[in-house]
């Protein structure tokens, strides 16, 4: 899964079973583990205040280990080899504000924002257009939960990349929904569970 900028309110959930077994609010603290379409599985856990840790392909021996500040907003990202921090393969993003300080979502609201981005040693500025879309219900499973979309737009108008992310404010973390970019085709993903990791 690409991820750059590297993403909820009332819980509500189908059935007994969905009910006993749907995350709420609180579950970021010991982890909440989302699997996709494609057989994958990605990990949330709240690490520090307004920090959280994302691993993608989780279980794999490859893949992405990922900061994200506020459950949203990509602070770094370094690829897994063998199930190990490739510490070489790291690129870092660092916003102007501190994690715990960044915006939350607000329906219909905007954030743009100068992100220097390091990586390899080199130094380059880029501008993230952020929108906030308006409030939805989004189901994974038998969980539904209040969502928020996030749309991240970066680069110019003849050389841009998109992404959308599902922001669940109940859970405090947002689901990267998709990839589009000029001249490449759109990739979508598609969240069929979720579940709270035990401590």
């Amino acid at each position: 899964m690409k991820t750059t900028a590297t993403l909820a309110a009332v819980l509500i959930c189908t059935g007994t079973l969905g009910q006993a077994t749907c995350p709420q609010a609180g579950a970021l603290a010991t982890g909440i583990k989302v699997t996709l379409s494609d057989g994958s599985a990605e990990t949330f856990k709240s690490i520090g205040p307004g920090r959280v840790e994302n691993y993608t392909d989780a279980g794999k021996p490859d893949g992405n280990y990922n900061i994200l500040a506020q459950g949203i907003y990509l602070r770094a990202t370094s690829q897994l080899s063998d199930g190990i921090v490739d510490s070489s393969s790291r690129i870092t993003y660092n916003f102007p504000l501190a994690d715990d300080q960044m915006p939350l979502p607000v329906p219909g609201g905007r954030w743009d924002v100068e992100v220097a981005v390091l990586e390899g040693g080199s130094i380059d500025s880029e501008i993230h257009a952020i929108s906030f879309g308006q409030n939805a219900r989004y189901t994974i499973g038998a969980c539904g939960y209040d969502m928020i979309p996030v749309v991240i737009r970066i680069g110019p108008e003849d050389d841009w990349i998109e992404e959308t992310l599902y922001y669940l404010p109940t859970l405090e973390i947002a689901l990267y929904s998709k990839y589009d970019a000029i001249d490449e085709p759109e990739e979508v993903y598609v969240y069929t569970g979720i579940e709270a990791m035990s401590p």
